[in-house]
């Protein structure tokens, strides 16, 4: 089956290492994109990407990795906190 490898922007200087260790691990690229979405597309695009996890709702996992401002509060805690942990205004590296 095939999958889709998303390298979050926070991470694009590892993103060759990614790569690398799905070939290690014996799988095979067929596609590489760079897709540009800014800071305020990254909740959306957490939405998109983790639909039907209830984390998303509920920020059940917010004591993992605190965020200096604070817990996100509203719809969508979870997806806030995700966003702020992985975003930044660079590519988002897709295979």
């Amino acid at each position: 089956g095939a999958v889709v490898v998303t390298v979050w922007p926070t991470a694009r200087a590892v993103a060759d290492k990614a790569r690398s260790w799905i070939e290690d691990c014996g799988g095979r690229v067929l596609h590489s994109q760079e897709v540009t979405i800014r800071r305020r597309g990254a909740v959306a695009t957490m939405m998109a990407l983790y639909h039907g996890e209830d984390w998303i709702h509920s920020n059940c996992w917010y004591g993992e990795s605190p965020l200096p401002e604070g817990r996100p509060d509203g719809p969508y805690a979870g997806a806030k906190w995700k966003s702020a942990l992985t975003w930044a205004d660079a590519p988002m590296t897709c295979y």
